[in-house]
């Protein structure tokens, strides 16, 4: 008998828009002028300790329509403090709008990973880390489980870590948007962690 064919149609390839990859002279790149993030030194610190330990895992972005780095800002300018000759590059090709939407969205979609304390504390105890990055890392678990708890992160903040470093401007819809997930999260009560994160968005949320 004759398979029935299927009404769904299937979804349409995602385009692949890496055109190329390539060596670049790190003070030859062009920062992106839309670029939005602020790199606190302990994130400079703990970047700098791991690529000391492995060295280069993952290229900077560059747009080659605008010349543009994507991503990849700190890492650039770590090499250039360095004097590094040259930096591992991948090369996109991206309208400017398209540019701009990558530019917002990359970091902001990752940091929507929620984070296992326990298997972060497992992989710290178990991997051979430089001594730099240990203090950095044990220092954010303790500032999300300050907020889970309902304090203000001071814990966090004596460590350097900032929870207003990041400023972000947001369209009203965008606010109304991170203001309904935070009133899901206090409905939810579920769990440290998405505590933690509803108490991140709503100080977030506040301060833009």
């Amino acid at each position: 008998m004759a398979r029935a064919k299927s009404d769904t149609a299937p979804y349409p390839a995602w385009r692949n828009r890496i055109v190329g990859h390539g060596d670049e002279a790190p003070d030859q790149l062009l920062a992106n002028p839309r670029n939005w993030r602020v790199h606190p030194k302990a994130q400079q610190d703990a970047l700098g300790a791991v690529l000391d330990e492995v060295g280069w895992v993952q290229e900077v972005i560059v747009n080659r329509i605008t010349g543009n780095v994507v991503d990849g800002h700190l890492r650039v300018a770590l090499a250039i403090t360095r004097q590094e000759p040259t930096i591992p590059v991948k090369y996109v090709e991206l309208t400017p709008d398209e540019e701009g939407l990558v530019l917002a969205t990359l970091d902001p979609l990752a940091g929507m990973a929620v984070m296992a304390r326990d298997s972060l504390e497992a992989l710290l105890d178990d991997v051979p880390i430089a001594a730099e990055l240990v203090p950095v890392l044990r220092d954010g678990t303790e500032f999300l489980s300050g907020l889970a708890a309902g304090g203000d992160g001071e814990d966090g903040a004596e460590h350097g870590t900032d929870r207003n470093t990041f400023h972000v401007s947001l369209t009203p819809a965008q606010l109304d948007t991170v203001w309904a997930a935070i009133r899901r999260g206090r409905d939810a009560g579920a769990g440290d962690t998405a505590a933690a994160l509803t108490a991140i968005a709503e100080a977030y949320a506040e301060g833009s």
